[in-house]
């Protein structure tokens, strides 16, 4: 047993919870034996009470809250380039048409091997951190150490930094000729802007239908998710309504002035869809105004709200549930403090085979609401799609497993890509890129590159996984050369989402009160006829 003192307790004198913690940190910055720093005390503490709510009740510290707003805000101040660091070097990927880095003269396949004065080379590097050194104030000056691509001269170019967008519509393009396609990344202060840019782009190429891609989109702003569900509406239509302990009920409704009312529209989905991703999608079911292809959604119906401290961190507090506008509620159970049970719960929906069959689909029968057409939907977890696309894993063995996993397979894109950069470009698009490429036997000059890396040439289970490899290999290339966009318009030939809303559209099927039974029951396809892995 230790030794104490024995003396009249002053905490004693608390009477609240407030009044216990206040002297309780009086208490140990006053008393105890070692000196303490009472702000580090209660930066550890924070954390850990909101770990006792609900999973999405969140602490960040200031560089977090830093970083994620300028996500949402849809701009920082930099250089204006995308770049990645897969061989050990900084390399220009694309440099913003007139931005900072466009204006001071560099080129994509650039090699970055300094910030001023800081040697960014070698396996130590991380996007995170060469990123962290191009960014910087409006205005001030950073100095690149350059190396072109195919020389080995080196210079010093000054670019000054300026404003950079992030924009989360990675993609707008035609599917076809009368069918256009938008991939929404997240949802930030641009995304509407930029949606609908992209929605009148389209509708001058010739679409007459939309295909809307919230795909592994993890939500953001609610804002822009209830301005684009408002596009797609008729007047006095509920998108959502939100309700909680201090929050009275709100009902939000829809103006009547979207762009997109009637227009068909295609929702894709999939288990990472969550949060404002859910909202679009859950709004256009309810009022059967698209149609939701894919998968059951993650299931986060909850709204936060950030409280900032005075040192630029913050707390991201649940304040309210939302509802669809049938009545239900989208968010997964879950227990106070219980992150892990949580978190076991999404993987339990996994390992129960939901992303390859809609019979494993846990649906709670007690929870049934019904759209404005009067369709059943269900609440308690994610958007159920109107047509069930389970993910394909044909091909997808131990080798296409490793090369991914280690790497290796992006590794060898990228290469490809930056040795080929003269002779790709040549082709001018790509499109005639990818036929270049599909006739190049790609796959087996990877194996030749897994084996350099020590990855043993398995003939079999190379040849089984080729076509999954293929359609990861193609769009990776492509990316490097052309940009997202183009990417996405290669991924799109074997995609089984987009293949599927093509053909609904194509047989005249615009609104989910239209699709056949068999489809309304939730009929299984493969998620790429091609046995693409694109998750």
């Amino acid at each position: 047993m230790g030794l104490y003192m024995k003396s009249r307790n002053p905490l004693m004198r608390a009477v609240t919870p407030m009044d216990k913690l206040k002297a309780t940190l009086q208490m140990i910055s006053e008393n105890y034996v070692d000196s303490v720093d009472p702000d580090e005390l209660v930066s550890e503490l924070i954390p850990m009470l909101i770990g006792q709510l609900d999973p999405h009740s969140t602490y960040l510290t200031a560089e977090q809250r830093k970083a994620e707003q300028e996500s949402l805000d849809g701009y920082f101040y930099g250089i204006g380039i995308t770049f990645n660091t897969i061989i050990d070097t900084a390399v220009v990927i694309q440099t913003i048409p007139n931005g900072p880095s466009d204006i001071a003269g560099l080129k994509p396949g650039d090699r970055i091997v300094s910030v001023d004065g800081r040697d960014v080379t070698g396996h130590s590097i991380t996007p995170d951190s060469v990123r962290t050194l191009l960014k910087g104030e409006k205005g001030t000056i950073v100095t690149l150490g350059i190396r072109p691509y195919n020389s080995e001269v080196l210079s010093q170019v000054k670019v000054k930094r300026g404003v950079v967008n992030t924009n989360s519509v990675d993609a707008a393009l035609m599917v076809n000729d009368s069918l256009g396609f938008i991939r929404v990344s997240s949802f930030g202060m641009s995304t509407y802007d930029d949606f609908m840019q992209a929605v009148a782009k389209l509708r001058r190429e010739g679409a007459k239908g939309l295909i809307l891609d919230l795909r592994d989109n993890p939500g953001g702003l609610m804002q822009a998710a209830l301005q684009i569900a408002n596009e797609v509406l008729p007047r006095n239509s509920l998108i959502i309504y939100t309700d909680g302990a201090h929050q009275k009920r709100s009902d939000i409704y829809s103006d009547g002035t979207g762009t997109l009312i009637g227009f068909p529209i295609y929702v894709l989905m999939n288990e990472l869809s969550a949060s404002s991703s859910e909202i679009v999608s859950g709004a256009l079911q309810d009022n059967d105004a698209g149609i939701i292809i894919g998968r059951r959604s993650f299931g986060k119906g909850l709204v936060q709200k950030p409280f900032e401290y005075y040192d630029g961190s913050s707390v991201h507090l649940t304040i309210a549930r939302y509802h669809t506008a049938s009545g239900r509620s989208i968010q997964r159970d879950y227990q106070l403090g219980g992150d892990e049970e949580y978190a076991h719960d999404w993987i339990d929906r996994v390992l129960g085979g939901e992303m390859f069959s809609a019979d494993s689909i846990k649906i709670n029968r007690d929870l049934v609401y019904h759209t404005k057409a009067g369709r059943e939907v269900y609440g308690g977890g994610g958007i159920m799609p109107d047509r069930f696309v389970a993910r394909d894993t044909i091909g997808m063995n131990s080798y296409y497993a490793e090369v991914l996993n280690r790497g290796i397979l992006h590794q060898f894109a990228f290469i490809y890509a930056d040795r080929h950069r003269d002779l790709l470009k040549r082709l001018e698009d790509s499109q005639n890129v990818y036929r270049f490429l599909d006739n190049q036997g790609l796959v087996w000059q990877l194996a030749t590159f897994a084996q350099s890396k020590g990855v043993p040439r398995r003939s079999y289970l190379i040849s089984q996984a080729e076509a999954p490899l293929n359609n990861v290999l193609y769009p990776l290339i492509i990316d490097y050369l052309y940009g997202q966009k183009e990417s996405w318009r290669i991924r799109c030939y074997s995609d089984s989402m987009v293949k599927q809303a093509e053909e609904l559209f194509s047989q005249g099927v615009y609104s989910p009160v239209a699709l056949p039974a068999l489809a309304t029951s939730l009929t299984e396809m493969s998620d790429s006829t091609n046995g693409e892995e694109r998750d």
